[in-house]
Parts: structure tokens; sequence; C-alpha cells
């Protein structure tokens, strides 16, 4: 499958999928106006893409600074998926990435976290240039 790589702006995140490593990164701000139409094209392919994996290897990582609740949305279902590959006998990371100073974003990602039975969690702090 061919990766996916979309720039960020000010209301869309950077996303960048790399399906032949099992890599996968969305990050920035996201309030699209239109969540469906924005991610549709992308969690597609990623959930085909899932579906066929067996004892694969996977990490994805989160590195948002803003996102609204139709988001919010969006990665509860994408969570769900992710830890439900995980429990099919693939090794799922998910990186929570955020600034030292961001609690709020940081809290975010550990309620993410707390749902999860079966894929691997952890928060991580950017690290400054």
């Amino acid at each position: 499958m061919e990766p996916i790589k979309l720039a960020g702006t000010s209301s869309h995140p950077e996303i960048d999928f790399d399906f032949d490593a099992n890599r996968f990164f969305i990050g920035g701000y996201s309030y699209p106006e239109n969540v469906k139409t924005f991610y549709d094209p992308v969690i597609d392919p990623l959930n085909q893409h899932l579906r066929g994996l067996s004892g694969a290897t996977i990490e994805f990582r989160f590195a948002f600074n803003y996102f609204h609740s139709s988001t919010a949305q969006v990665l509860y279902s994408l969570f769900d998926r992710l830890d439900n590959c995980a429990d099919a006998g693939n090794t799922v990371s998910i990186i929570w990435l955020h600034q030292a100073d961001d609690e709020d974003m940081q809290e975010m990602g550990a309620d993410f976290g707390d749902d999860l039975d079966h894929a691997s969690f952890v928060t991580q702090v950017i690290e400054e240039d």
C-alpha cells in the first residue's frame, strides 16, 4: 500500500502513514470542519491494512497541539481498533507526545491510554532542540 503523507495546516493535522514499515503518525492541530471528509480517506486504508496483519510490530505516534471533540471521537475509535489489532496477535506501541508544559494534552493522552487492554501505551515529552 502506498504511504499517506499530508502536510499539517492550521486546522488539519500532519499525517504520515508508512504501511510498509508499520509506522504511523498524526500530529498538529485537528479541528477540520468536516471530520468524516478529512479522516475517512486516511483511516479507511489504515483499517484495511491493520486487518491484514498477523504477528506484526506496529508503532503509532500522536503529537497533537489541539483537537476538538469530533476529532476525539475519531481517536477513540482508532485507539479501539489499535487495541483490537494488538489482541489479534500484533505488537502495537502507541506513543502520545506532548509539550512539557501542556498538562491538558498529557492528561488527554493518559485518558486514551487508560482504555487500552492489549496495546502498549506511553506518554512522552517532546524534546526541544
